[in-house]
């Protein structure tokens, strides 16, 4: 594995990383001979500048990642080929006010299906009582194609209260709305509660 991470400008820094895995065994015995083949690189530029009443953080990651599972004796061989693009944007106001924006898009191939995610998601975040209660509102759309298109909306709202040498309360509600293809269940929809308490000793 290979990462560097460059700081060009005070405003403007590269991320490089390159993963190359492998395994291959000879048949012996009962073993079966086997050749897998894992590699994955990943670039991302970030940049920093302020504007829009607040500082602003942009980064833009790109992902290649290239799978192949063989078995020589028996001619058989899986391939996957995933590429992956990731935008985020977040605004931090001084009002303790921040925005933040993502685009994912996702393109997998495999040896005989094809599959495609694109999804937008939008978070507010708000700080409270001196930044002791932390509050955020996520809104989200996501497409998944695999034969046909499917969709769903995410809401979701996290909320966490510093209690300082107590610990720690945080509650996450999520509703997911989804519409598929499937005449059997069109649509469903998916309500998730969680609630935590955090102390550390």
């Amino acid at each position: 594995m290979f990462s560097t991470d460059y700081q060009i400008t005070d405003n403007f820094g590269l991320n490089f990383q390159y993963n190359n895995n492998q395994i291959k065994s000879s048949q012996f015995a009962d073993s079966i001979k086997i050749s897998n083949v894992l590699n994955m690189i990943s670039f991302s530029p970030r940049y920093i500048f302020s504007g829009l009443g607040g500082n602003n953080f942009v980064n833009l990651t790109y992902s290649y990642q290239n799978s192949e599972d063989s078995n020589p004796y028996y001619n058989n061989k899986v391939e996957n080929k995933t590429n992956s693009f990731n935008l985020i944007h977040t605004l931090v106001l001084p009002s303790s006010l921040n925005l933040s924006s993502s685009i994912l898009y996702n393109s997998v191939s495999l040896s005989n299906l094809d599959i495609k995610i694109l999804s937008f998601n939008e978070t507010i975040g708000y700080q409270f009582f001196d930044n002791r209660l932390s509050t955020f509102l996520t809104i989200g759309y996501s497409t998944i194609k695999i034969l046909k298109s499917n969709g769903m909306l995410i809401l979701g709202l996290r909320a966490s209260y510093n209690l300082f040498q107590f610990g720690s309360i945080n509650i996450s509600i999520t509703n997911n709305s989804f519409n598929s293809n499937n005449p059997v269940s069109p649509i469903y929809k998916e309500l998730q509660v969680s609630l935590q308490y955090l102390i550390n000793f």
